[in-house]
């Protein structure tokens, strides 16, 4: 008791006395931490590490200590390293875990890069005094394993997964080769094992929800989707240098795929699409600018006669914006094996500069189910192509049609998925799991 005093007086006298001063140091003392456990992180520009910067961000903002174990490597270019291996980052401390320049896009090493990471991770976590919650991403792939070694670690410490992209599923979804496969099976034992020593599981949509559910985790789950990497105020004006570039100076109607074109994704039924219009109304264009290992396969289909369609490379973050907005329409594909494994980033981006999108990929998917729901865009498949080719050639020619649409979806944007709203309810949830400090 007389402790209690002491330590109270003081405040008062720190802080200038009364109620509200002696509140004000006891938040101050008793401040939320949270550790950030992810593969990639500032400054690689890859979506997800993005995401995870900016939540680190907001978290800061909110109030919170924040802590990131990453990797000293860059997603994209598995040979450079980032040589700082720890960091002030706008008052966020990261730590850089070294290891070897393995080529993440290929299986195996991929494989050894998440076990080298588990390793140096939990044996950091085992000499550092221990935060009150610890946000694992989903990359390094398998990171559920972590949980039960981080219980033993970090004691009461609240465990959150957010996943972005879900595993073993993925593997089960990319390959064909049997031994893969089987091995990807025998982990989903071990991965429901896992799961039982998380508190919150966060998923990135209904589907994904549904594919976690079924490991009978009994945790907190809630779906929390990410958010854009642009966030204009208002719908923005498109630049007609930048859209005269992608689509020509006389382009009816623009329809544009930006971003990474994987192993997830699909192009055969926005070529079939392309084709059908260059025929009938040459004035609609489409452009496809990226990268990713199907993007290769994209360029090689092209004809000589596939003059509607524009290539072009990866954005900067810089260009991203100017890009997005010259189009009127955006792209995105899923093939169907990937429901609820994978959600595309694209979407969120999309509707953040109020451009509805043109879905190709199953209704029953979080994007399908979003564009449905929200009537912010287009799913197209392998039925109702004549129908879309109808709908796309009356846009082009009704102008006041395109732009009703084009502000319904930046409000759906802003009404469900903005980051402010996301990172809301993060902060309300941890902040729940912790005691409700406010």
């Amino acid at each position: 008791m007389m402790g209690l005093r002491r330590l109270t007086s003081g405040l008062r006298n720190r802080f200038g006395g009364g109620d509200f001063c002696l509140r004000s140091g006891l938040n101050m003392l008793n401040k939320p931490t949270a550790t950030l456990m992810y593969h990639f992180f500032y400054p690689d520009d890859v979506v997800s590490a993005r995401h995870f910067a900016d939540m680190a961000e907001e978290l800061h903002k909110r109030g919170w200590d924040v802590n990131v174990l990453t990797s000293n490597r860059y997603c994209r270019y598995h040979k450079s390293k980032i040589d700082q291996k720890r960091e002030d980052w706008k008052g966020i401390d990261i730590q850089r875990s070294y290891r070897p320049g393995w080529d993440q896009s290929k299986k195996i090493p991929r494989l050894c890069n998440a076990l080298w990471l588990f390793i140096n991770w939990l044996y950091t976590i085992f000499r550092s005094k221990k935060t009150d919650i610890y946000i694992i991403g989903s990359d390094p792939q398998f990171s559920q394993v972590l949980f039960p070694f981080l219980r033993m670690l970090a004691g009461k410490s609240t465990l959150v997964y957010w996943c972005y992209d879900l595993y073993p599923e993925a593997i089960l979804a990319d390959t064909r080769n049997s031994l893969l496969t089987w091995g990807a099976r025998l982990l989903k034992p071990v991965m429901k094992a896992c799961y039982r020593y998380s508190d919150i599981i966060i998923d990135i949509g209904p589907f994904m929800q549904k594919r976690i559910a079924a490991y009978k985790h009994n945790k907190i789950s809630r779906t929390l989707t990410p958010w854009a990497l642009k966030e204009p105020p208002n719908i923005p004006l498109q630049d007609v240098s930048v859209r005269e570039q992608f689509f020509g100076a006389d382009a009816s109607l623009g329809l544009l795929y930006s971003g990474n074109l994987g192993a997830a994704h699909d192009y055969e039924l926005f070529l079939e699409l392309a084709r059908k219009l260059r025929r009938l109304e040459p004035g609609i264009r489409f452009a496809f600018a990226g990268r990713g290992n199907r993007f290769a396969n994209f360029k090689n289909a092209l004809s000589s006669e596939d003059h509607n369609i524009k290539v072009a490379g990866f954005a900067s973050e810089s260009e991203l914006e100017s890009r997005l907005a010259a189009a009127d329409i955006h792209l995105i594909s899923l093939r169907e094996q990937w429901d609820g494994i994978v959600v595309p980033s694209k979407f969120f981006g999309s509707l953040a500069v109020g451009r509805p999108v043109l879905y190709a990929g199953s209704r029953n998917s979080e994007v399908g189910h979003w564009v449905q729901e929200y009537e912010c865009g287009l799913i197209l498949d392998g039925n109702n192509m004549d129908e879309l080719v109808n709908i796309l050639v009356h846009l082009s020619r009704e102008k006041e049609s395109l732009e009703k649409w084009q502000k319904k979806a930046f409000q759906v944007y802003h009404d469900y998925f903005s980051k402010k709203k996301i990172m809301d309810c993060f902060d309300e949830l941890l902040r729940a799991q912790r005691g409700g400090i406010t």
